[in-house]
């Protein structure tokens, strides 16, 4: 694998970006919904893994806005260490029925939402005619 500085600066770029959109959509769905359940945590990661499914399928290698979307925005912004780390603390305070769902519907939602994008992308560029 090369790299050089833009590939660098594409990857440091994209990630913030992506790092400033988990943030803001976590603060959001906090002050909105509350904090009982780790919805923003569920969005971000289920938004990238509908997001990966569409870049994997829409970038080739080698293509610089493929290590600025999917290392660098992406990997910002899904969070599975923050999943983990709040499943975790679910279980550790007692909340079993919070954490089994929130643990199941985190991996069927994601997952699910990799196969819609991988299959949304040659639609939305243009390779298969809606007709």
């Amino acid at each position: 694998m090369t790299w050089s500085i833009s590939s660098l600066l594409a990857v440091t770029v994209g990630g913030g970006a992506g790092c400033l959109v988990r943030y803001l959509v976590s603060m959001l769905l906090g002050w909105t919904l509350g904090t009982s359940f780790p919805f923003g945590t569920l969005t971000v990661n289920a938004a990238g893994c509908l997001m990966m499914g569409l870049a994997a399928r829409s970038f080739v290698a080698g293509d610089p806005w493929r290590l600025a979307i999917m290392i660098g925005f992406l990997g910002g912004m899904t969070t599975f260490s923050s999943f983990a780390l709040e499943l975790f603390l679910l279980f550790e305070q007692g909340r079993w029925s919070i954490a089994v769902s929130y643990g199941v519907v985190t991996q069927v939602l994601c997952v699910a939402l990799l196969v819609l994008g991988w299959h949304l992308a040659p639609l939305l560029q243009g390779k298969i005619p809606l007709n």
